[in-house]
């Protein structure tokens, strides 16, 4: 085989959900729930929503409410879970991933929380300080389309 004939090796490619957990405060206010991740995989620690990757034969829907159980201890019944129907792609050296995201929409920011292993913090972040503190500015856009969805 000549090197022009060598097939071109593009990196696996992994499909993820991600979910955004909002509320609207007693005064009114709409927070989002931010998990803060410990440094792993070659991520820096930082702000993000609820993340995974999809087991087998498991529907995205299913691994967002699966991973928002395992990340935060919520538990959520898939009825609740709204589709965005939004999909942002990145690249690493070693994949690329397409995360699919999907909301959910909780009764009170009095939500109990349990943080598995992967994340060192967590809070209940307003519009103004989301935008200062997400460090992928491309998922600002998920977050509006909530707005849009909540009014």
């Amino acid at each position: 085989m000549t090197s022009h004939e060598k097939a071109i090796q593009f990196p696996p490619c992994r499909t993820r959900v991600g979910i955004v957990v909002w509320t609207i405060d007693p005064e009114g206010t709409m927070r989002f729930l931010l998990r803060h991740n410990k440094p792993f995989g070659g991520h820096s620690d930082e702000w993000n929503v609820f993340y995974g990757t999809l087991e087998p034969n498991e529907l995205m829907i299913d691994a967002a409410i699966r991973e928002l159980r395992e990340e935060s201890g919520i538990i959520i019944s898939r009825d609740s879970v709204i589709s965005l129907e939004k999909e942002l792609s990145y690249s690493t050296p070693t994949y690329t991933a397409t995360i699919n995201y999907f909301s959910v929409m909780l009764p009170s920011i009095d939500q109990e929380i349990t943080l598995n292993e992967e994340s060192i913090g967590y809070d209940w972040v307003i519009w103004s300080d989301l935008k200062r503190i997400i460090k992928y500015q491309e998922q600002i856009s998920i977050f509006s389309q909530i707005g849009k969805i909540s009014h």
